[in-house]
C-alpha cells in the first residue's frame, strides 16, 4: 500500500486560476469528518484572516467519552 494515506495537490492554471485536488483514504476519514474538514476549508478559502481556534478536546478524552457512553447503552 501507499503512505500517507492521502494526496493533497494544487493544480495552476495561468496566473490566477488553481484547483485543489484531494484524495482520502476511507480509513483515516468518515464521511461526516470529511465534510466538516472540507467546510472548514471553505471558511479559511473565504476569510484567509480567520484565525484557527485551538481544539479543547484531547484525542484521549473523546475515546474516553465514547467508552464512557458504550457502558451507559450497556446498562440499559
Amino acid at each position: 500500500e501507499s503512505w500517507p494515506p492521502f494526496d493533497i495537490r494544487l493544480v495552476l492554471y495561468g496566473e490566477d486560476t488553481a484547483r485543489l485536488l484531494v484524495s482520502f483514504d476511507n480509513l483515516i476519514f468518515d464521511g461526516s469528518s470529511m465534510l466538516a474538514l472540507f467546510e472548514e476549508w471553505v471558511q479559511f478559502y473565504e476569510n484567509p484572516e480567520r484565525e484557527v481556534t485551538e481544539i479543547q478536546v484531547s484525542f484521549r478524552d473523546y475515546v474516553l467519552a465514547l467508552m464512557g457512553e458504550n457502558r451507559y447503552l450497556q446498562s440499559r
